[in-house]
């Protein structure tokens, strides 16, 4: 029941299917919407580090997006397959479980390395960014807007290794 714990209702409409379709309209809103990174910047205001702004170890570049396939596999299994996605219990744990490695993931690999490539929904929301018809583009401190054409900014994305073509491929499963 939605109206007794609002939790698998945000999780399964709100955050997957509303959120994937304003960033399909509005562009990646992801950067200021991610539950990582505002957790690590408060971090490191009360730290008073840089924890996370550089990598402890660095990412191996022949991992590619291999943590992205395996959590977002993860996340398919558990939305598709598990006998109770949203029991409330089940998805709090689940959700719980999945913050905490990433969060530990971005101060250990650095927050820009592991978004880039380890974090799946900074990658699909990011992809799916790509599709809209606005843009904001920050240079330092400015901002520049723009509109174009649906679809036009993946022409200019970077070219994806292997393991970044299997994600796409998963995700469009």
């Amino acid at each position: 029941d939605p109206l007794s714990n609002p939790l698998p209702l945000l999780i399964w409409t709100v955050g997957w299917v509303g959120l994937t379709m304003l960033q399909a309209i509005l562009g990646n809103l992801w950067p200021w919407l991610n539950p990582w990174t505002g957790v690590l910047s408060a971090l490191r205001r009360v730290s008073g580090t840089a924890v996370g702004r550089e990598p402890i170890i660095a990412l191996p570049s022949a991992i590619g997006y291999v943590p992205a396939i395996l959590q977002f596999s993860g996340f398919a299994w558990f939305e598709l397959v598990s006998i109770a996605p949203e029991d409330p219990t089940r998805l709090a744990m689940a959700v719980s479980s999945y913050w905490a490695f990433n969060f530990a993931a971005m101060i250990v690999f650095g927050e820009r390395a592991w978004m880039r490539v380890g974090e799946p929904f900074s990658i699909f929301f990011r992809m799916i960014g790509l599709f809209s018809v606005f843009s904001i583009t920050t240079d330092g401190p400015r901002k520049s807007y723009s509109i174009g054409w649906p679809g036009a900014r993946c022409l200019g994305a970077e070219t994806l290794p292997l393991s970044g073509t299997i994600f796409i491929l998963l995700t469009l499963g």
